[in-house]
C-alpha cells in the first residue's frame, strides 16, 4: 500500500506543478496548493540539505584556487554551472528554500537558454546568495521570467537593493562594486521567477595567497577525493532511485494486473451462481406446471368422454391410453419442453371437446371448453418462452465455463508476475539503500576534509595575529549612546484603532517624545487617516499612520475570552516585511500603546541578556529536535468529543493529564487521540497542546531553546512571561521577522486554535525553529502574575495602562525612581563591554 501510495502521490504532485506553472507564467493568482508539493518516499533530491557540509558557502574550501571568487578574486566557470543545484550549491550558490520549484522547473524550459537558472518559491520570497572574496566589480546578467504586471526580481548587495527586473525580462545586466565578505543575494521582490544567466568579476585589488607547502597540496588533494567520491556516489544513488522508481511502477502495473484477473473470475462465478439459481427456479416452475398441464388433461378427458356418453358417439383418434403415452415420452425431456408438449396436447383436447359440445348443443360445456382452449394456448406460449430461457441459461453457464477457465489462468500468471516484481523492486530498494549509506558515508568524509582545512586555515590565521599583535582601540566615540546601542537598534512598530483612547495615548507619548519615539524607527499601522468617533469624525488623527487595507474587528473567545486577533497582525507582519525597514535595523518591537517601556532599557537587556553564542552561527545550546519541533498537519485539535466534556478544549485536557495523571507530553497525546467514547478524539501535536514545563529551557528565566532555522541572520525572538509569549511587547530579530513571514504557510494548521497573536506568535516559531531565549524580567503584567503598579521595578514594559493620568504616573515613577534592568552602576560596565565587543 506504501509504494502504490507514493506512486499515487507522484502522479498528483506532476499533475498540479504542471497547473501551477500555467497559471504563474499566465499572469494568474497561484492556486491554493500545498506549501511543498508531495515527493516520493524513495527519492532523494541530489542538492544537500541546510546544516549540511555543502550549506552556506563551505563548498568553497573543495575547489582552493579555482573556487569561484576565491583567494585571488578569480573568475569561475563553477559559478556559472547551472546544470544541477547540486552543483550550484558546490560552488557556493546558497538558497533559502527547498521545494519543486528550487531549481528549473520544466514547465519553463522553452522560454529561458537552457544554460542559465530559473526558479522560485510558490509562497514566499525565495532569494540566492553568494558570499563574495576580495575586492573589484561582478557583473551579474539576471532576469524575471513571470509575465504579471507587478512582478520583480531583484539584486542586493549586503541587503541594499543594486537593481531590478520587471515583468519578461529575461537578460538585465548590473555592474556592482563589491568588497571582500560582501552577500549578494538575487530575490523574488514580491512576485517573480528568478533568472540568472552569467556572473563574472574584475577585481581591483588582489591578495597574493600564502605559499603552499607540501602538507597543503596534499590536503587539498585529499579533499578533492572526497568531493569526487562523494560526487559518485551521490549520481550512484540517484541511478538506484530511478532504477527502483521503474520497478516500483512495474510492480504497480502487476498488482493491479492480478487485481483485475481475479475481479474477473469472482465476477463470473458471482453470475454462473446467479444462473444456476435461476435455472432452478425455473425448472421447478416447469414441474410444477406439468402437473398442472397433466391435471387439467384428465379433467378435458373425463369431459369429452362424458360428452360423448350422452350422444353416444367416439371421437377419431381418442385413446384413452394417450395420457399414459405422452408420461412416458416426457421422461426424456427437460420440465419445460415437457411443459410445451403437455399444453399442446391439452389444446388438442380442448378442440375436441368444443366440437363435441357444440355438436350436442350443450352451452355450458362448450363455454368450458373455449376457456381451456386459451389458457392451454396461454400456457403454450410461457412454455415456449421458459424453454428459450433455459436453452439460453445452458449457453451462458457453458461460456462462464470457458471464460472460468481462462480468468483463471490470467490470475494465476498475473500472480507469479506480482511475485517477480515484488522481488524485483525489494532488491531495486536494498541497493538503493545500499548506496544511500554508500553516498552518506562519503558526505561524512568530505565534511571531515572539509573541517580538517578549516581548521588548518584557522590555525594559520590565528598564528598571523597572534605574531602581528595588531589591537584595535576606538578611540574616538560620539556618545554613549552610538556606543551602547551598536547591534542593538532597534525598529518599532504598533497597531492603533481610529477610534477610542489609543489616538489620544499615542498621540501624547509623541509629544513628551517616550516609549516608541525613543526607538530608532517607528511605524504606527491603523486602517484610516481620520477619527471614527463620534465628536471627532472625520478629522486626522494625530499621528502619522501606515495605512493597512483590512478591517480591524475580530471576534473574542478561548480559555481566557481574549481577542482573536492573529489573522489582523498576520497581515501587519506581511506589510512589515513588504516595507522592508526592519531590514535596516537588528531589533523588531511590536508593543501595545497601553503599555509604558523604555526602549533603553530593552537595549540593555538584550545586551546583557541575551547569550552571544545564540546569535552567532554554529552556537552550542540545546536544540529543539525534530520530535518535539517539526509537526505535521494535524486535524481536531479544538474541542473534545466526549459528550461529559462538549466544549472543553483538547489543550486543556491533554494538560490535565499531564498534571493529574503524571503523564508525559506524549503519553497525554496518544490517550487525548482515543476515539470517543474512550477518549476525546483530539488529534494534537506537542506545540499545540502540551504544557511545555517540563522542559526547563522553555520556563525558566535566562534558558533559552536553540532552533536550527538558518539564515543569513540571527533568527530569535524573546519569551516575556512565564506562561509563553505575552502581547503587550514582542521582540524578535530581524531574522527572526523574515523567518516568520516566510514560513506562515508552514503555521497555517495552527490558525484552528481560539488563541491570540501572541500565543500562535510563539507556537509558529516553535514550530519553524526560531531560537526561544527567556527574559521575564522584560514584562511587568498583571496577566503573568504581576502588579506592575506603580512600576518602580527593573522591567522593561509595564502593562496595561489605558489611562493616561495612569500611563504617565506609571511612566514618572519608573524614571525616576526605577533603576533599569540592572543595578546602578552596571551601566558604566556595560559600556565597557560594549566597547571590547
Amino acid at each position: 500500500a506504501s509504494r502504490l501510495g507514493r506512486l499515487v502521490v507522484g502522479l498528483a504532485a506532476a499533475a498540479a506543478v504542471a497547473a501551477a506553472g500555467t497559471l504563474l507564467f499566465s499572469g494568474d493568482a497561484a492556486p491554493a496548493a500545498p506549501t511543498q508539493l508531495p515527493m516520493r518516499a524513495w527519492r532523494r533530491p541530489l542538492a544537500a540539505p541546510p546544516g549540511s557540509p555543502l550549506a552556506h558557502g563551505d563548498a568553497l574550501a573543495l575547489y582552493g584556487e579555482e573556487a569561484l571568487i576565491g583567494e585571488q578574486c578569480g573568475n569561475s566557470a563553477m559559478l556559472n554551472d547551472f546544470s544541477s543545484k547540486g552543483n550550484m550549491e558546490l560552488a557556493g550558490w546558497w538558497f533559502n528554500w527547498t521545494d519543486d520549484f528550487t531549481f528549473k522547473p520544466l514547465m519553463y524550459k522553452d522560454f529561458v537558454p537552457p544554460d542559465s537558472y530559473w526558479g522560485f518559491m510558490m509562497y514566499g520570497r525565495g532569494g540566492i546568495s553568494l558570499r563574495v572574496k576580495g575586492e573589484g566589480t561582478l557583473t551579474l546578467d539576471f532576469g524575471n521570467l513571470l509575465g504579471t504586471p507587478d512582478s520583480k526580481v531583484s539584486v542586493y548587495l549586503n541587503l541594499v537593493k543594486q537593481a531590478t527586473a520587471g515583468p519578461s525580462v529575461l537578460s538585465q545586466t548590473v555592474d556592482i562594486p563589491y568588497q571582500d565578505s560582501d552577500a549578494l543575494t538575487i530575490a523574488q521582490d514580491g512576485k517573480g521567477i528568478i533568472v540568472i544567466n552569467r556572473i563574472s568579476f574584475k577585481c581591483t585589488t588582489t591578495t597574493t595567497p600564502p605559499p603552499e607547502t607540501s602538507p597543503e597540496t596534499h590536503d587539498q588533494q585529499k579533499i578533492r577525493e572526497a568531493k569526487d567520491s562523494f560526487k559518485r556516489n551521490h549520481e550512484e544513488l540517484e541511478r538506484a532511485a530511478q532504477v527502483a522508481e521503474t520497478k516500483g511502477k512495474e510492480h504497480f502495473a502487476a498488482v493491479k494486473l492480478a487485481e483485475a484477473s481475479e475481479k474477473v473470475a469472482r465476477e463470473d462465478r458471482e453470475e454462473e451462481k446467479e444462473l444456476r439459481q435461476e435455472a432452478a427456479k425455473s425448472e421447478e416452475s416447469a414441474r410444477k406446471q406439468m402437473q398442472q398441464e397433466k391435471h387439467e388433461s384428465q379433467l378435458l378427458v373425463a369431459a369429452l368422454l362424458d360428452v360423448l356418453d350422452n350422444d353416444g358417439s367416439k371421437p377419431d383418434g381418442l385413446d384413452p391410453q394417450s395420457l399414459v403415452a405422452t408420461d412416458e415420452r416426457t421422461k426424456n425431456e427437460s420440465p419445460e419442453e415437457a411443459v410445451v408438449d403437455l399444453a399442446k396436447q391439452r389444446e388438442q383436447l380442448a378442440l375436441q371437446l368444443k366440437a363435441a359440445a357444440k355438436s350436442d348443443g350443450d352451452e355450458a360445456e362448450l363455454a368450458a371448453a373455449e376457456e381451456q382452449l386459451e389458457q392451454a394456448r396461454k400456457a403454450q406460449a410461457e412454455g415456449k418462452k421458459a424453454l428459450e430461457r433455459a436453452k439460453e441459461i445452458e449457453r451462458q453457464l457453458e461460456r462462464l465455463r470457458r471464460n472460468e477457465t481462462e480468468a483463471e489462468e490470467a490470475a494465476k500468471n498475473a500472480k507469479a508476475q506480482a511475485e517477480r516484481t515484488q522481488k524485483d523492486l525489494e532488491e531495486a530498494e536494498a541497493e538503493e539503500e545500499r548506496k544511500a549509506k554508500e553516498s552518506a558515508k562519503a558526505a561524512d568524509g568530505m565534511k571531515d576534509a572539509i573541517q580538517m582545512m578549516k581548521e588548518k586555515k584557522e590555525e594559520r590565521e590565528r598564528i598571523k595575529r597572534m605574531q602581528e599583535k595588531e589591537q584595535h582601540i576606538e578611540t574616538t566615540i560620539t556618545t554613549t549612546t552610538t556606543r551602547l546601542n551598536a547591534g542593538f537598534s532597534l525598529y518599532c512598530f504598533t497597531l492603533m484603532l481610529p477610534f477610542g483612547y489609543e489616538p489620544r495615548l499615542l498621540a501624547k507619548q509623541k509629544d513628551k517624545k517616550i516609549g516608541f519615539y525613543r526607538c530608532d524607527h517607528f511605524t504606527a499601522f491603523s486602517n484610516t487617516t481620520v477619527w471614527l468617533e463620534e465628536d471627532k469624525w472625520g478629522e486626522k488623527l494625530p499621528v502619522e499612520v501606515e495605512v493597512l487595507d483590512v478591517s480591524l474587528a475580530v471576534d473574542y473567545g478561548g480559555k481566557w475570552h481574549t481577542a482573536l486577533n492573529t489573522p489582523v497582525f498576520n497581515k501587519i507582519w506581511i506589510k512589515v516585511r513588504d516595507m522592508g525597514v526592519y531590514l535596516g535595523y537588528d531589533w523588531v518591537v511590536k508593543a501595545d500603546i497601553d503599555t509604558v517601556w523604555f526602549p533603553e532599557r530593552l537595549r540593555t537587556v538584550l545586551r546583557r541578556g541575551v547569550p552571544l553564542d545564540v546569535l552567532s552561527t554554529g552556537a552550542a545550546g540545546r536544540r529543539l529536535q525534530s520530535s518535539e519541533r517539526r509537526l505535521q498537519v494535524s486535524d481536531g485539535c479544538r474541542h473534545c468529543g466526549l459528550s461529559s466534556s462538549a466544549g472543553d478544549m483538547c489543550e486543556d485536557h491533554v494538560r490535565w493529564l499531564q498534571r493529574n495523571k503524571n503523564m508525559s507530553c506524549e503519553a497525554a497525546l496518544a490517550a487525548t487521540a482515543r476515539p470517543p467514547p474512550l477518549d476525546c478524539g483530539c488529534k494534537c501535536t506537542k506545540v499545540e497542546a502540551c504544557d511545555l514545563s517540563a522542559d526547563p529551557n522553555a520556563w525558566l528565566d535566562g534558558h533559552f531553546m536553540k532552533g536550527d532555522y538558518m539564515s543569513l541572520s540571527p533568527a530569535v525572538y524573546i519569551n516575556n512571561c512565564r506562561f509563553g509569549l505575552h502581547g503587550p511587547i514582542e521582540v524578535l530579530s530581524k531574522g527572526a521577522i523574515t523567518a516568520f513571514v516566510d514560513g506562515m504557510p508552514a503555521c497555517s494548521f495552527l490558525l484552528v486554535q481560539p488563541w491570540g497573536e501572541d500565543k500562535y506568535l510563539d507556537r509558529c516559531m516553535m514550530t519553524l525553529g526560531v531560537t526561544r531565549v527567556n527574559i521575564f524580567g522584560m514584562l511587568s503584567e498583571v496577566a503573568c502574575g504581576e502588579e506592575p503598579a506603580p512600576c518602580g521595578g527593573s522591567n522593561v514594559a509595564f502593562h496595561p495602562f489605558k489611562k493616561s493620568a495612569d500611563y504617565f504616573a506609571c511612566w514618572e515613577y519608573a524614571n525616576s525612581y526605577g533603576h533599569g534592568p540592572f543595578e546602578k552602576g552596571a551601566e558604566e560596565q556595560a559600556e565597557k563591554d560594549a566597547a571590547v565587543l
